[in-house]
């Protein structure tokens, strides 16, 4: 769900074998958790772990262990926490596997109370975390089952980073929503078994920003490169790259070939000979059709650049319409800003806010706000409003009490 639901990466984790192979032949390499993050995770984990163990609770450390031993653990009498249990069972046919963080034991007079905990990084209980931890609830009920276990109750929870002192951690919430979930997934025409079933061409994938923190990312991008997929053509969504593959485009030298550039620059672009029965159907679709002279633009270009030079680019998007930056000399008193910051992805907070500032005549103004350490959620208030407060000033400074503004921001 993190990385958009994608087939490619599904395929990756389903076939562990071709995937290594195509590693080494690639020669590339799986595209790692940073060191900071993947200590982080386990700092925090082991912080969830603590509170449990103050509780009362006896800690039971399953990491070396294998699933045998989680239901030796199931059987033996007592409340308790098992940490890192191995989980190995099948579901709807097919086998599962994981390694939960925490699960929670309490006997009562019906069987046991179980409760799955995993410890995220977070501060915020992401969809993702409860399809995982439901996952793991199914394979733990079905172990227990095997077993001869009964489970009176099975719940489970997320330990994530408090938002602020009286936000009480874990976070339970109701398995049964992200159980169907993982139903549907599992189902005979589910997802799962026809990516398990297809080979790796059949299934998609496409380059979005998602990607940055995807372990395969270098095989994807190897691949769209040597294949000059449309996935290289900027701004194009996944659903215009399939209405375009399902037509017979599926590269950007078929898309760069589709349509020809007006001569004299200006104006649509033109139908290339004997492609206007496919941009017909093309054009019939919406919202490609508003975004087709856009990326056959985009695709010469890219066409050029890996050395089709019989394909002609312009320096510019033909019909791109009027630009929306404000035009300097009808706003004389223009007063722009230029905004930055940058983000803790340990603390999941601000811990820089910069602004350039520039009036009219050229004169400039820097505004730059750091955290004094890693920031949490109050060091971020505070930056924010000494940043805010000195960018006003100078918006005053070079433009005057009453300014025409415009702020300009890096991406959304």
């Amino acid at each position: 769900m993190r990385l958009e639901s994608c087939e490619r990466y599904l395929w990756y984790r389903l076939h562990p074998r071709e995937t290594r192979d195509l590693l080494r032949a690639w020669r590339v390499t799986e595209q790692p958790l940073t060191i900071l993050l993947r200590a982080h995770g386990a700092r925090h984990e082991h912080e969830a772990v603590q509170t449990l163990e103050s509780s009362g609770f006896d800690v039971v450390d399953l990491s070396e262990s294998g699933p045998e031993e989680v239901v030796e653990e199931l059987r033996a009498v007592g409340a308790k926490v098992l940490v890192q249990p191995r989980l190995r069972a099948e579901l709807d046919g097919l086998e599962g596997s994981g390694v939960a963080d925490v699960v929670l034991v309490q006997p009562d007079t019906a069987g046991l109370r179980l409760e799955v905990q995993d410890a995220k990084a977070s501060r915020k209980d992401r969809p993702e975390h409860r399809i995982q931890i439901a996952f793991y609830a199914m394979l733990l009920r079905r172990m227990a089952e095997e077993a001869g276990v009964p489970i009176s109750e099975l719940t489970g929870s997320v330990w994530r980073i408090p938002a602020g002192p009286d936000d009480e951690q874990p976070s339970p919430f109701d398995l049964e929503p992200y159980e169907e979930s993982v139903r549907l997934l599992l189902d005979q025409r589910g997802v799962v078994r026809r990516v398990a079933g297809s080979p790796r061409e059949d299934t998609r994938f496409h380059l979005t920003y998602k990607c940055d923190g995807c372990v395969y990312n270098a095989l994807c991008m190897r691949e769209a490169a040597e294949t000059e997929s449309l996935a290289l053509v900027p701004f194009m969504t996944l659903r215009d790259r399939t209405i375009l593959e399902r037509e017979g485009v599926r590269d950007v030298r078929a898309l760069a070939r589709l349509k020809e550039l007006p001569p004299d620059g200006r104006g649509p672009l033109r139908p290339a000979r004997g492609r206007r029965g496919v941009l017909e159907r093309l054009e019939a679709e919406w919202p490609l059709c508003a975004n087709l002279d856009l990326h056959v633009q985009r695709a010469r270009q890219v066409a050029r650049a890996k050395g089709d030079h019989e394909v002609e680019a312009k320096g510019w998007i033909i019909g791109a319409g009027f630009g929306s930056m404000p035009d300097l000399d009808e706003y004389p008193g223009l007063v722009q800003v230029f905004l930055e910051g940058q983000h803790d992805y340990l603390r999941d907070a601000l811990y820089l806010a910069a602004a350039l500032v520039v009036g009219p005549q050229g004169r400039a103004e820097e505004v730059i706000e750091l955290a004094d350490g890693p920031p949490d959620l109050e060091a971020e208030g505070e930056l924010v409003v000494r940043f805010v407060t000195r960018l006003l000033d100078d918006v005053r400074e070079v433009g005057g009490e009453e300014v025409t503004l415009h702020v300009y921001v890096y991406d959304r």
